[in-house]
């Protein structure tokens, strides 16, 4: 019963709807999860709370400077 959370800036309802369906028939694809069993939520956040709400969040969860700085570059790809 996979659930994906998703922190996003910006997004028209419509946009985020489209993100949740995608999402959903990729977990299904990736792991073989029935459509029913997935939740998707999302959570917008303001421009100006991101990094507060977000990257500094990551900076706490994440151990070594080594890792924070592997973790982050990704992190940053999955954003673009």
């Amino acid at each position: 019963m996979p659930h994906i959370h998703v922190k996003i800036v910006g997004k028209s309802e419509a946009e985020k709807t489209t993100l949740a369906r995608e999402i959903t028939k990729a977990v299904m694809n990736a792991v073989g999860a029935k459509e029913g069993n997935i939740s998707v939520s999302i959570e917008a956040i303001e421009k100006d709370d991101w990094t507060e709400r977000c990257i500094s969040r990551i900076y706490l969860a994440i151990g070594s400077s080594y890792t924070k700085s592997r973790n982050m570059i990704l992190y940053a790809k999955l954003m673009v």
